[in-house]
């Protein structure tokens, strides 16, 4: 966190960010507006908790941070678990 504020504040140039126009086109397809700054106000303004499409993007957004690095322990016990009952049974 302290990198991307530092990057944010100190290492910012106040000059538009400059994309290919494929990219920008890319963007447009997606319903994104480029408007020249590193993360689109469309996305990552104060609009997105006016809409439940928003809210919802935020919420499952949450959860999966929150939930999909703590996956690979669990299926990683599961799976030392099921090796360990396939390779210690004996008839």
């Amino acid at each position: 966190m302290l990198g991307g504020i530092t990057t944010a504040t100190l290492l910012n140039s106040g000059q538009p960010l400059s994309l290919s126009a494929a990219t920008i086109t890319d963007l447009n397809k997606i319903g994104i507006q480029f408007d020249g700054q590193l993360n689109p106000g469309q996305i990552f303004g104060e609009d997105i908790f006016s809409s439940p499409k928003g809210i919802l993007i935020l919420l499952v957004g949450g959860m999966l941070v929150g939930l999909v690095p703590d996956m690979p322990a669990g299926v990683l016990q599961d799976m030392q678990l099921v090796a360990y009952q396939i390779y210690s049974f004996r008839p």
